[in-house]
């Protein structure tokens, strides 16, 4: 793991893994400290937290199996979020303990997953599950349309996209539309019709209020999914 200066692209500090790992997920940072997460050759799982400013290693925490590291989350001081397929794992990084576990879609490989500093959204399988991030215990569901999917047909695997939290509204992209759910009411305040045909386009939004993700429109108000740049705003 390595720290680079955006203004020369020198390496500030670099810290060396804790054991042999096969490979490691998108680490999360706060206001102090890198979260990562690595799987070994074995299939175990390791998050590592590195003080961000001077690279020292602050502690590594054994977090037992796992087959896929997913992207960290870093949802408050006290709650770290370490997805493993097929589970996730809570984290309280001051006791270095695991808060509670709970299971990820069989389809999902870690991808959608949200969180803030009082619920924890990811995806089942029958829609978007809210948990209450102090205890793991589930809050509420968002069921996928049953005019849209989530998961292949053909192959069993998500194609949904991730998640992207503005406000009090969660965003995530299925395979004909995108949808915008009010976190207070539990249900859908728009969709937009995004293609006729699968897609696994992930979103993004700025903290201005901009939502981008992949495709164009095309003659028929559709999105042609083969090239482009698409931007809502959410002002």
């Amino acid at each position: 793991m390595e720290k680079i200066n955006g203004n020369d692209l020198s390496a500030e500090w670099s810290v060396n893994p804790t054991n042999s790992y096969s490979h490691a997920g998108l680490p999360a940072l706060d206001s102090k400290f890198l979260y990562y997460n690595s799987t070994s050759l074995e299939y175990k799982s390791n998050l590592t937290i590195i003080d961000k400013f001077s690279g020292e290693l602050k502690s590594s925490i054994d977090i037992g199996d796992g087959v896929s590291p997913g992207t960290v989350m870093a949802c408050d001081a006290i709650n770290i979020v370490v997805p493993t397929s097929p589970s996730a794992e809570v984290i309280n990084p001051i006791d270095n303990k695991i808060k509670y576990e709970f299971l990820l879609s069989k389809n999902e490989a870690t991808r959608a997953l949200a969180c803030n500093s009082e619920m924890l959204y990811s995806i089942g399988e029958l829609g978007i599950e809210a948990r209450n991030l102090s205890n793991g215990s589930l809050a509420w569901t968002w069921n996928f349309p049953s005019d849209d999917a989530a998961f292949s047909s053909i192959y069993p695997e998500y194609i949904g996209s991730n998640f992207a939290l503005f406000e009090n509204i969660i965003f995530i992209r299925l395979a004909n539309y995108l949808y915008a759910i009010d976190l207070k009411t539990h249900k859908t305040v728009w969709r937009h019709r995004m293609g006729q045909s699968a897609s696994k386009a992930n979103i993004a939004v700025s903290k201005n209020g901009i939502l981008y993700t992949f495709g164009r429109m095309d003659d028929n108000n559709f999105t042609d999914q083969t090239a482009g740049i698409m931007a809502f705003n959410l002002q």
